[in-house]
């Protein structure tokens, strides 16, 4: 009911999935017994309710909790690769973490798509995430407003005929 209901109000429903991995496993951010239990109970439960607001026409947004710390294993991109193999496409995945996102926060007139007169903020990453999102969690260049943030392009695999 909370679902069809959140379709209906067109509000957003961001899981924070990664970071309930982050939960259920060891190390990471929030490594604590306690925490793994809980962790383990909610992830399947978790998974089927984003499962189902997949297949209801909930918008989804991708997210996390976690200050990124240098003991975080949470990453939007993990979050991405998920939301794929829950069953959206990969471009419905990767949206979640571009246009949905910028929707939701209302940023969609400035950010989250590619298109002249917006902010030149993109990643480049060798391969192709419409094809595998998992190619987002090894990100080779950062553009952030127009400026190169990062700049691994010399690990990226040399070209083959």
């Amino acid at each position: 009911a909370t679902l069809t209901l959140m379709k209906e109000k067109g509000t957003f429903l961001v899981p924070t999935y990664i970071t309930v991995i982050d939960v259920a496993g060891p190390g990471g951010d929030y490594d604590e017994p306690a925490l793994l239990r809980r962790g383990a109970h909610m992830l399947p439960r978790l998974k089927s309710t984003i499962e189902r607001a997949h297949k209801l026409g909930v918008k989804i947004a991708a997210g996390a909790d976690t200050s990124y710390g240098p003991n975080s294993l949470s990453r939007i991109s993990g979050e991405v690769a998920a939301f794929a193999d829950m069953g959206m496409t990969p471009l419905e995945a990767l949206q979640t973490a571009t246009t949905k996102a910028a929707e939701l926060l209302r940023l969609e007139k400035t950010t989250g798509t590619i298109a002249t007169g917006l902010d030149a903020d993109l990643i480049a990453v060798d391969g192709n995430p419409l094809k595998d999102p998992r190619v987002l969690q090894d990100v080779l260049l950062v553009v952030s407003n127009g400026r190169v943030a990062v700049d691994r392009l010399s690990f990226a695999k040399p070209a083959t005929d």
